[in-house]
């Protein structure tokens, strides 16, 4: 899978703050977003693993998503186009 940054836009119940909850991570996703699985990212720093996947969303950024967990909003930004044979991998 392609390398990625993942950042924590929100946490599911709260309003939405103007800074972003965390830090963004770099690394590579175990497979493209699809609803009913986990987001799981490995890097250098131990990566995360998130509840679930409600839904997926283009982000307004070209290779950006907006991944919604039963928990938290990601901001998922590809640093290289994927292709649809990956994407059906999910």
């Amino acid at each position: 899978m392609a390398p990625v940054t993942v950042r924590k836009l929100a946490v599911v119940g709260r309003a939405r703050a103007s800074q972003p909850e965390g830090p963004s991570l770099e690394g590579v996703l175990t497979r493209y977003p699809t609803v009913g699985r986990p987001l799981a990212l490995y890097s250098g720093s131990g990566g995360m693993r998130t509840s679930p996947i409600r839904r997926v969303t283009p982000g307004k950024i070209d290779r950006t998503l907006l991944v919604e967990t039963a928990n938290s909003v990601y901001e998922v930004v590809l640093h290289e186009p994927v292709d649809r044979e990956e994407r059906a991998l999910g």
